[in-house]
Parts: structure tokens; sequence; C-alpha cells
């Protein structure tokens, strides 16, 4: 029996130089988060990186569109652009840009999602040049997934030869593979933290106009990295024990801590572009051997079949596994990071200045919204 779990980081390596620069923003199953998959790169920017992905579920549909920057810089964002989705029968869903620039979701779902069915995908940018994807096909679901987690002390070297403890949450899944006979098995996870953060209670007496909000977080683990698997040839249908992010713990785990492993059903187009991914970043070779070429798309410019597209489109169903951590669970207590300090009542009215440079309370206790992917949206698990 031969199976094919990839674990990968998109690293390259010392001189291999791959002309490509990937950007992949995508709305995991409960909201935002960014996955940028970054390749060694020469190009001096300028070609066009459109991805999407359509799910079966009213969440994670997204498309982000941008060009490769010079310098080995993360694309630009293009703002403006016309990106609609459409089934094989020609009806359309329209995606409306968010707050972020370049990234665009569905108003509202208006297409139906059902296995079998085909969808492509056509983005308008500004300057009136078309593209559009090849059309692909919403695959079935094939994975009953379990996550679950251990807690585990590992010992390291630093850099400076010093062996030092650190605590960390495992992140496992089980999964039971149900295919019918002869149906290909393609998948692909991700996993994503979603904790909370409550600003500062300060005292009504010396900030009177102060009122505190909570703010909620959703962070991928490891924005590098991504699980893919080839379940063709799998006999027993069951993977066990598949080790998929590592965490260490800190003080956001001071209050209730969610992994959310989320889980891909492919077909075969997306698995065969992920997996030249894996194939590309894997390679190793000497200097002398020629570099690799870059990885074809499936979405193409209408009217200039010749033009340079990086990025791709798929059509996947999804699923999630929720893992619930608390305090009890681990075996280090962590204090709220914005806890009110017993001094505060020592300082003039209104002082929030006094809050920095005395307390050096950290800012985002005073706004907790300035954390990257934070939101006042609770989500309806928390």
């Amino acid at each position: 029996m031969q199976q094919h779990l990839f674990k990968i980081h998109l690293k390259t390596k010392g001189s291999l130089k791959i002309g490509v620069y990937l950007l992949l923003m995508c709305v995991l199953s409960i909201g935002a988060c960014e996955e940028i998959i970054e390749f060694d790169t020469e190009n001096k920017g300028g070609d066009i990186v459109i991805f999407g992905r359509m799910t079966d579920d009213v969440e994670g549909n997204q498309v982000t569109v941008g060009i490769t920057s010079p310098f080995d810089r993360p694309p630009i964002p293009i703002e403006f652009a016309d990106v609609i989705l459409y089934d094989e029968e020609g009806n359309s869903e329209v995606f409306q840009e968010t707050l972020e620039p370049g990234v665009y979701e569905p108003q509202t779902l208006t297409l139906e999602r059902r296995v079998g069915k085909s969808y492509y995908l056509e983005v308008c940018t500004p300057n009136g040049n078309k593209y559009r994807s090849v059309t692909e096909k919403m695959p079935k679901s094939v994975s009953r997934d379990s996550a679950y987690f251990n807690v585990e002390t590992i010992r390291f070297n630093t850099d400076e030869s010093f062996e030092v403890e650190e605590t960390v949450i495992n992140v496992l899944l089980d999964a039971d593979i149900d295919r019918e006979a002869g149906q290909q098995v393609f998948l692909r996870w991700e996993v994503e933290e979603v904790y909370s953060l409550q600003e500062v209670l300060l005292p009504p007496s010396k900030f009177p106009l102060w009122g505190w909000k909570t703010c909620y977080v959703i962070n991928p683990v490891d924005a590098q990295k991504f699980f893919l698997f080839d379940g063709n040839d799998l006999q027993n249908n069951q993977l066990n024990g598949v080790s998929l992010a590592e965490r260490s713990l800190d003080e956001t785990f001071a209050a209730n801590h969610y992994f959310n492993v989320i889980g891909y059903s492919l077909n075969f187009e997306s698995f065969d572009y992920w997996n030249k991914v894996s194939q590309l970043t894997n390679r190793v070779g000497s200097i002398f051997d020629a570099p690799p070429a870059t990885l074809p798309s499936n979405i193409s410019n209408v009217e200039d079949l010749n033009e340079v597209i990086y990025g791709h489109f798929e059509v996947v169903t999804s699923d999630t596994s929720r893992i619930l951590v608390t305090k009890n669970d681990i075996p280090v207590v962590f204090d709220s990071p914005c806890v009110v300090p017993p001094e505060i009542n020592d300082i003039p009215i209104n002082c929030f200045s006094c809050l920095d440079s005395i307390f050096a309370l950290k800012q985002e206790c005073l706004n907790c919204l300035i954390l990257k992917n934070s939101s006042l949206v609770r989500p309806d698990y928390f």
C-alpha cells in the first residue's frame, strides 16, 4: 500500500529561483484569514495574480486579485475589479470588494451549490482586461474528520546553544474516508485559531467616558503550511493521528481558545495544482539544473492567451472540525493581558497616556481592533 500525505512548508532553498510569487488570501469556514504562499522570485513585477475559491458552504467563497511586485514584495491589490462567478447554465453570482482592498466576496449566495455541477470565474480589471478560469466541477465530500489535541513539552537549542523547554498544543486529526467504488480521493487541510481579547476594564471614577469592548481574532496557525492527501491507494479508509499544527502556549490561552480544522475535498485539477506547488517547493538539485517551469494557471486572459498569469480557481466541498482548549486543559496559568493596575487610582482623571507611560499597558488593551484579523463579530460557537 502506498499512501501520499504531503506536509508542506512553502520555502525554497539556496539559489533555486522560481519565477512566480503567489498570494492566496482565503476565507475559511467562519471568517477571514490570510494564507500567503511565497516563492523566491526574480521577476520585476506587474503580472496578474488571481486566486479564487468556491465552496459548498456559506463561508469560504472568496477571490483575491492583485499584481506581482518587484523585489519579492507581496502582490499589490487590484481594487474596483468586476468579479463574477458563473455556473454551467449561465447563472451568475456577483462578488463585491470587501473592506480589504483586492479581496472580493459574494454579498448573497445566488448560485446553487451542488456536487457534480460545474462553475467558472470571470474577473475584469479596471484597465479593461478580462480573465476567465476553466470550468471546475464540485466534488463530493469524502472525509469525516475528527480533530483533537494534546499538550507536550518540547526541548530545543537556541541560536546561543542554550537548551530551553516550551509547552505546545499539538493539533491532531483522525479521518474516515467515505467513497464509492472507483471514486477519487483528494484532500487538503488547513488550521486556524480563534480567541477573544477583552479590553481593560478602567474604573468609571477615573475614566467616566470609557467603554470597553471584546474582540475576536481569527488567524491561520501557520500560513506557510498546508496538508495535501492522495487517498487513492488507501486501503482501510482511515487516517489516524495526523499531526496538523503545533502552537506554543501564550497569554491568548487565558480565555477559551478554539482551533478550527478545515478540510477540503478537491477535484483532480485542484489536487494537481497543489501537488505541483509541493514539487516546486521541495525540489532539490544542483545549481546547474535547469530552473523549474512556472506553475500553470487555470485562468487566462480572454483576449491574450500568452499573458503570464499566476493563481488558481478551485471548487471544493469543505468541512470544519472544531477544538476547544480551556485554561483547565493546559498546565500553565496565564493572567489576562489587560489587567487593571492597582495603582490606577493614583493617576489623573482621563489620563490615557499614563496607562502607557506609567503602566506600559498594551495598545490592544485600549483598542483591540488594532490586532490583525480582529473583529467585534462574535462567532456563533464562541
